[in-house]
């Protein structure tokens, strides 16, 4: 699981790699500070010393907490990509509504917006069959951890704060330049 082949259309795929690099840049950036931080310093795990026969608390492992850390903040975006994705098909189909004065029922225009995507999901499909050969699929990976460790929270916290793209930039919106 080290490459990736993204299919869809030539503005999504763009638009996906641009906020992959950058969440990736904050995310290292978070996940620095974290492990240099009190917090992670303090951290502890219960270990069983071979050598005294006694269990032990000990530090937790800065690759264990970056690990740790990472799940916490990709689970996080992950969320807050779903619930934007399902604002912004609920305000298509508020715009659609709008926009079509004899459209009476938004419910219906709900359908339309919904079509739209379908087909255009559908069409991605239809590429990726006829251009792919590659038998099943991965979904990631999936933590055994049954424990939500400071290093989990702090991940959280740092993925809840990361910009994901579609937020204003402080000044507003930049204009086109006059020649």
């Amino acid at each position: 699981s080290t490459r990736v082949y993204a299919y869809g259309f030539e503005a999504d795929i763009d638009a996906a790699e641009a906020r992959y690099a950058s969440l990736v840049v904050q995310m290292v950036r978070a996940s620095d500070q974290y492990l240099k931080s009190e917090e992670r310093r303090s951290e502890t795990v219960e270990r069983y010393n071979r050598r005294t026969g006694m269990w032990e608390d000990q530090v937790v492992h800065a690759t264990v907490a970056r690990n740790n850390f990472m799940e916490g903040f990709t689970a996080r975006i992950g969320q807050r990509l779903s619930e934007s994705r399902d604002a912004a098909r609920a305000e298509a189909a508020r715009t659609a509504a709008r926009t079509d004065p004899a459209a009476e029922d938004v419910a219906v225009e709900t359908v339309s917006v919904e079509l739209v995507l379908r087909n255009k999901e559908v069409e991605v499909q239809d590429f990726y069959k006829t251009r792919s050969n590659a038998k099943g699929s991965w979904s990631g990976f999936r933590s055994t951890s049954k424990r939500f460790t400071a290093a989990q929270r702090a991940g959280d916290r740092a993925g809840r704060n990361a910009r994901l793209g579609g937020e204003k930039a402080i000044g507003g919106a930049r204009t086109a330049l006059s020649c």
